[in-house]
């Protein structure tokens, strides 16, 4: 079996605790915001 790769990894993740979120940086530069309520 082979594994594909379909996009790129997270060129970088940040964890912004005071806006209880997750912050993904993409290589072509678009920035996607989780909300991570397991801060709370």
């Amino acid at each position: 079996m082979t594994t594909q790769t379909l996009i790129a990894p997270p060129q970088e993740i940040r964890l912004r605790k005071a806006q209880k979120m997750l912050e993904v940086l993409w290589s072509d530069g678009v920035r996607s915001q989780l909300s991570c309520l397991a801060l709370r």
